[in-house]
Formats: C-alpha cells, sequence, structure tokens
C-alpha cells in the first residue's frame, strides 16, 4: 500500500503529479530492508519506508519521527540518485525579478524591507506589506496574527520570504556560465568555487556552495560537516565535479564541391587538426546523402540551404560531425558566431566515463 499525502496545498497539479510520479518510480527501487528516507521537495517533505519486498509507504512527516535520521552508508548512493532526480524533475526556467536577480518558476518575487527582491516559497503569492512575509494566492495576509486568511475564514501560517538568488548567466545553449568567464558547467548544474581558486559543478541546480569547497548541497539546504540539512532532514552532501574550459577552435570547412563524390582521395583542411579529420579509405563505402549527392567515406553529409534558400548537401571531412550553416564542427562541439566551434560543457557522467580524457578536456 502507498500512501502519498500533498502537504502543500498551493503547488500546481501539473508539479505535484511530476514529483509525485519520480519519487514512487524512483522509490520503488530502493530495496534495502528497514530504512527510512527523509526526501524533500522543496515545501513537500516525504519519508519512504522500504523493507524486503520494496516499497511499502510513502509518508508525511508527523510527530512519531524523531527530529534528526541519518541515512544509512549503503543508502548514499541510491540516495544521492533519488534526491537528484527530483530535484531535476521540479526543474524548470527562473524568472527574473530585476536584470541581477531571480526565483524559480515556484517562486514569486517579492520585496524585501532593504528593497532588495526577495522569493516567496510559492507561486503567484500575495506579497504582504511587512515585506517579510507572504501568503497564498487568493489569501489575505494577516501580519497581527501571523497567518494568511482565505475566503472561506480559514487561516495557515504566513510564509517567510528568502532572498532572491543572483541571476545565473547561461550561453545560448543554456549552458550555466561560471562567474570566472572562462569554464561553464551543464545545464541543472552550478558553478562553485574551488579551494585552487578555479570553478567547478554542483551537480543540481541553485545549489548552496559549502565553505569546505569541495562540497556541496541541494537548494534550500545548509551545509552540516558531511551532511546536507534541512529541518529534520538529513542527506550526505554532493560532490562537485569539474567544469569545462570554455575551448573555442576554428570550424571546419565544406570540401569542395568538386570533391564530393566516391573517389576515396584523402581529405586536407586547412583549419583542421590531424586528430580531427578523417581519412578516406578505399575499403569503406562512400556515403550517399540521399539528395543527389555522395561523400567520401568516413566524413559527415551536411544537409543546409544557400544563399538563395535551396537546399543543398555538402561534405564535412570529419567523422559524426555536427553541420552549421556553412562550416562545420567536430562531434561534442557547438557551432558559435565567427566560425568557431565551442567544447559541449562536460556533465558528470561524462566525466566519469571518460576519466582518460580529463587532461584533455582541461585544456584551453
Amino acid at each position: 500500500m502507498v500512501i502519498l499525502q500533498r502537504l502543500r496545498r498551493h503547488m500546481s497539479a501539473q508539479t505535484y503529479q511530476a514529483h509525485k510520479t519520480a519519487l514512487i518510480s524512483l522509490a520503488m527501487q530502493l530495496v534495502i530492508p528497514g530504512v527510512l528516507i527523509i526526501v524533500p521537495m522543496d515545501m513537500c517533505m516525504y519519508v519512504v519506508l522500504t523493507d524486503s519486498t520494496g516499497l511499502q509507504a510513502i509518508f508525511s512527516p508527523s510527530s512519531s519521527y524523531p527530529n534528526s535520521l541519518l541515512i544509512a552508508p549503503t543508502m548514499r548512493f541510491a540516495l544521492f540518485l533519488l534526491v537528484s532526480s527530483l530535484v531535476l524533475v521540479g526543474k524548470s526556467t527562473a524568472h527574473q525579478c530585476d536584470k541581477e536577480t531571480e526565483c524559480g518558476d515556484d517562486e514569486t518575487c517579492c520585496k524585501l524591507g532593504d528593497q532588495m527582491w526577495g522569493c516567496c516559497p510559492m507561486p503567484q503569492a500575495v506579497c504582504c506589506d511587512d515585506r517579510t512575509h507572504c501568503c497564498p494566492s487568493g489569501t489575505t495576509c494577516d501580519p497581527q496574527g501571523a497567518r494568511c486568511i482565505g475566503e472561506d475564514s480559514n487561516h495557515t501560517p504566513m510564509r517567510k520570504k528568502k532572498p532572491a538568488r543572483k541571476t545565473v548567466e547561461r550561453n545560448e545553449f543554456n549552458e550555466v556560465l561560471c562567474p570566472d568567464k572562462s569554464s561553464k558547467c551543464p545545464d541543472g548544474s552550478t558553478c562553485c568555487l574551488l579551494e585552487q581558486g578555479t570553478y567547478g559543478c554542483c551537480p543540481v541546480p541553485n545549489a548552496v556552495c559549502c565553505p569546505d569547497m569541495l562540497h556541496c548541497c541541494p537548494n534550500g539546504f545548509q551545509c552540516h560537516g558531511q551532511f546536507c540539512s534541512q529541518n529534520f532532514a538529513k542527506i550526505p552532501h554532493l560532490r562537485k565535479f569539474a567544469s569545462t574550459n570554455i575551448h573555442r577552435k576554428p570550424a571546419i570547412d565544406f570540401l569542395p564541391e568538386e570533391d564530393q563524390d566516391e573517389d576515396g582521395e584523402e581529405v586536407s583542411t586547412e583549419n583542421s587538426s590531424e586528430e580531427d579529420v578523417v581519412q578516406n579509405s578505399e575499403d569503406v563505402e562512400p556515403i550517399s546523402c540521399g539528395i543527389g549527392k555522395t561523400c567520401p567515406a568516413k566524413t559527415t553529409c551536411c544537409k543546409i540551404r544557400n544563399s538563395e534558400g535551396e537546399r543543398k548537401a555538402m561534405c564535412c571531412p570529419l567523422s559524426n560531425a555536427v553541420c552549421c550553416e556553412d562550416t562545420c564542427c567536430p562531434g561534442g562541439y557547438h557551432c558559435v558566431a565567427g566560425g568557431k566551434c565551442e567544447k559541449h560543457a562536460k556533465t558528470m557522467r561524462t566525466r566519469f566515463w571518460n576519466a582518460e580524457k580529463e587532461e584533455e578536456d582541461e585544456e584551453i
């Protein structure tokens, strides 16, 4: 039996359903007996109880639970996946309060007492005149009673605003640009300073960067030693991974049209390095572009439009290339203005499986 209580009365149905689906789906995979897991989700808090048969129940917190629960060491990785996935499920584009600050899509921008912007932890909230608290949509602030009064005379406690976060700078590919302007992190992560003065990436959005400069916590948590805490919830801290240096190189020109056939001759390009350009081989079949054009083997067929708007095929002398408007880039790069190629921001998974390429990734 699964019991799932909706704790956030004013959470949109779509957001609530997304959290609920993700929670149940992931929790079903946690089958370590007798484990209590505190799972924070914005203003929601759930406890997952498992036994030898798998998921047994999902409860909202009550006074019967202790004030502090530590996660069994064997659950560290599973819990990391669970919390990270839940954070990412609710991830959406933030909205700006002004040019320098922003709040999440499930929050409301409200002025604070110092004329700075703050975030009320609910959507379409009512900003109270005391500039400290806020109330759900459709209610009225009662600062003297520290409550929000609804049309049906029911009341709920006022919520306190938190300072708005600094607007995250992103590039056109939605990658997060770090303050040093020379490194970046993938979408859904946060730039955090490392001990050596460079930036690393925390694998969750809008994260709290811990003072030890090694770890980080999900948004709304505090760094406490080896754990991240929020009220009575306690989860293992997250470890940062290396950011990607913003590395640009000249884009590769297409092969001259007279060379775009299956003659198997070697390809020579002026702007490419030896490792990028793949030589043709006589024992490999040429590539058909499907629109009356054939490219040599081990190249990439790029279907583009010419200045007259007509579709045409050009051959990029790289295998598995990224096609730009009038040039091409190696795989793993974006096409950027000025005829350049910029390396993708590496994700934590990419770095884990390609550890042997770390040295290459860090070159500028």
